[in-house]
């Protein structure tokens, strides 16, 4: 799994530190991970358009470790 995903799930109280579940994840905890994810995505397009005018795709995959 990727680190960054992992510190969202961490984040979000379905994971321990140790990378193990913490509990049953229920609704509460899924729509917290996802609105970690969407503000951290929305933080990423922030920098990449401030840093260098533009993002793609690719960019936003690659900072979250997702393959092709």
């Amino acid at each position: 799994m990727n680190e960054r995903i992992k510190q969202l799930l961490i984040q979000s109280e379905v994971f321990n530190k140790d990378g193990t579940v913490l509990k049953d994840v229920c609704g509460y905890e899924l729509n917290k991970f996802a609105e970690l994810i969407v503000r951290e995505c929305a933080e990423h397009i922030d920098f990449a358009i401030f840093s260098n005018g533009g993002i793609d795709g690719r960019s936003l995959k690659d900072h979250f470790g997702v393959e092709e």
